[in-house]
C-alpha cells in the first residue's frame, strides 16, 4: 500500500495564524479563487458577524480578533485558531 505524507505551511505567530498561507494552501489543491481571500471574506456577512461576536466577547480583555501586518512590502491577515478555521470552512 502506498501511503503519501502531505505537508502544508501555514504559519503561526504569537497564537495567530495566517490566513493567506489557508488561501495558498487550499489554491494548491484547487484553482485559488480570488473571491476567497482572506479579504473577500471579510467583508461576507457571515464573517463579519462571527467576528463581530467574538470581539464583543473579548472586549474587555482588549484581544484583537483579526490582525493586518505589513512586513517588506507584503500584507498579511492574521487570526486566532477559531476565526482561523472558520474561514477554513468558508
Amino acid at each position: 500500500m502506498l501511503r503519501c505524507t502531505l505537508r502544508i505551511g501555514i504559519f503561526k505567530y504569537d497564537s495567530y495564524y495566517s490566513l493567506n498561507d489557508i488561501h495558498k494552501v487550499a489554491g494548491s489543491f484547487l484553482l485559488s479563487v480570488k473571491s476567497k481571500n482572506p479579504y473577500s471574506w471579510l467583508r461576507s456577512n457571515a464573517a463579519q458577524e462571527y467576528v463581530g461576536a467574538l470581539e464583543m466577547k473579548n472586549l474587555k480583555a482588549h484581544i484583537c480578533v483579526i490582525k493586518t501586518i505589513k512586513s517588506r512590502g507584503q500584507v498579511g491577515t492574521w487570526a486566532p485558531e477559531l476565526v482561523a478555521l472558520e474561514y477554513a470552512r468558508w
